[in-house]
């Protein structure tokens, strides 16, 4: 149940900090950089973008689609995973389709790390210079995810052992 708690806190940290860092940048080294800044104002400057933040700015932005697709697989699946995974600590029968619900709500929780590196690989083939870099958000959500496929192991060798 521990681990359980820290896996939580481990993804609303991911979810909440900023996971991606975008520089832009005009021209090789960002010589010419004030005039993006002049012509450009705010929408120039560094961007550090939480998942929240994305899901939220592709809203404003009216790309709805892209952000329900986001919000289902990067915080509905997950937030539903380890919702079954409580469950699962806390009842005495049925703990076996617990797991198997938990192992099918699994299958569709790891869209969000395939459109963080999209995001970083076109930005890092986009001409002028623009960075991207990944942040601390990142490196929480990517421990979520370790977490959880430990906290997966145990639960499944919990069952293995239960059925012998």
């Amino acid at each position: 149940m521990k681990l359980a708690s820290a896996n939580l806190i481990l993804f609303l940290l991911g979810i909440f900090t900023p996971c991606l860092k975008i520089t832009p940048h005009l021209g090789d080294g960002g010589g010419f950089d004030f005039i993006g800044h002049i012509a450009f104002g705010e929408d120039f400057a560094e961007k550090r973008l939480s998942i929240a933040r994305g899901i939220l700015e592709l809203t404003k932005g009216g790309d709805y689609f892209i952000a329900i697709v986001i919000f289902v697989f990067t915080l509905a699946f997950p937030t539903l995973k380890m919702y079954l995974i409580f469950i699962y600590h806390r009842t005495y029968d049925g703990k076996k389709e617990t797991y198997e619900r938990i192992l099918k709500v699994s299958k569709y929780s790891m869209l969000d790390i395939f459109v963080l590196g999209l995001i970083v690989l076109a930005v890092k083939v986009m001409p002028g210079g623009t960075t991207a870099s990944i942040q601390w958000g990142a490196v929480f959500f990517f421990a979520n995810i370790i977490l959880t496929k430990y906290i997966l192991g145990q639960i499944r060798t919990e069952i293995c052992k239960a059925s012998v």
